[in-house]
């Protein structure tokens, strides 16, 4: 990647929300470029609401903040499913795709170093969400974050 490749780009989803076949093409051309790019990128005009954003945010960091056993109770379980807790290391980093490259890589340069924490639909069969026990609040939070932003690629 050139350095002139290496910036956010600002990419707005009003066209997602008031669609048309040139704005939509247009804006799905700007994500895949940012994405391909610089694998970075910033969204604007946001059809959630502030609200929605901030409580995902505080949620996702008291998620993060659990002790690491936990976290890896809720790990995923299938690479069909991909759903629950991926802890830093677990992906790999490069494009390689051989073990043998994987390791060379990371050798030389680190492991992964970020955690994430997948959700899908929740009535797909043989793919379940992993929810921490007791946290309601959590579940409902993130599944009504995850059914606006499917709102958004309808």
């Amino acid at each position: 990647m050139s350095k002139s490749n290496n910036i956010a780009q600002l990419i707005s989803l009003t066209p997602l929300t008031n669609p048309d076949s040139t704005s939509t093409l247009s804006t799905a051309q700007s994500l895949l470029s940012a994405l391909t790019n610089s694998g970075f990128l910033y969204l604007t005009d946001s059809p959630i609401p502030s609200s929605l954003l901030s409580r995902v945010f505080a949620l996702s960091a008291r998620f993060f903040d659990r002790p690491r056993e936990e976290k890896d109770a809720l790990g995923w379980t299938t690479a069909r499913a991909n759903r629950g807790y991926t802890s830093m290391g677990r992906e790999k980093v490069s494009l390689q795709m051989s073990k043998e490259a994987v390791a060379e890589h990371r050798s030389g340069e680190g492991e992964d170093q970020k955690e994430s924490f997948e959700i899908g639909r929740d009535d797909e069969d043989g793919q379940p969400n992993q929810w921490p026990e007791g946290d309601a609040e959590f579940k409902d939070t993130m599944m009504e974050f995850f059914e606006r932003c499917k709102e958004l690629h309808k």
